[in-house]
């Protein structure tokens, strides 16, 4: 539900399952994939619940820039940052953030685009976790518009002042490579 979109997804929920119906968890802008909708009020408050209790495991693939040699786990906070002159929305690695866990599985290393596809396993939901953590990992995600770039060409990408070509050129592809793959969870048995 961006500020200039006529037309959002919980327009086609609405359309789909009435007015009750909605999202039970979000994920980050130009994130892909499995969305999780909740078809009235209890459902919904049921559904939030068990990701707050992190009883909801959650998948995603990811293609990162470079070849990753091994698994790894990144357990770092992460806050928004602290830094006024940046980007708002943008989070950050520190001591005082709230705690965040990621698991990272190579799956398959593309040496045409020196790219890595990854399953990512959040155990922890932080705004922006996967990007954030693979980011300290010097592996941005391929198209990521936060993540890797300077203040001037995350500006150009969020503002749209930055044509297609241009964006595909900076950042290896022409929207963010981060899709959610799979949640598991036990509802109502």
């Amino acid at each position: 539900n961006g500020r200039h979109c006529k037309y959002s997804l919980s327009d086609e929920i609405w359309h789909l399952w009435g007015k009750e119906a909605c999202v039970a968890h979000r994920l980050d802008k130009e994130t892909s994939g499995l969305i999780l909708i909740a078809k009235n009020k209890k459902a919904q408050i049921d559904l939030k619940s068990l990701f707050e209790k992190k009883l909801v495991q959650k998948e995603y693939l990811a293609l990162a820039h470079g070849k990753i040699e091994e698994n790894f786990i990144v357990d770092k906070a992460i806050n928004l940052t602290k830094n006024y002159d940046d980007i708002k929305t943008r989070m950050q690695i520190c001591k005082e953030g709230k705690q965040a866990i990621t698991e990272f599985e190579i799956l398959e290393y593309f040496p045409k685009i020196n790219a890595t596809l990854l399953l990512c396993k959040p155990l922890t939901g932080r705004q922006h976790q996967i990007r954030v953590h693979l980011h300290y990992k010097n592996h941005t995600i391929l198209g990521d518009p936060l993540y890797g770039l300077s203040k001037k060409q995350i500006e150009s990408i969020l503002d749209e002042k930055l044509n297609p070509k241009e964006r595909l050129k900076l950042t290896g592809a022409l929207r963010l490579c981060l899709h959610s793959y799979r949640l598991k969870f036990q509802y109502k048995n």
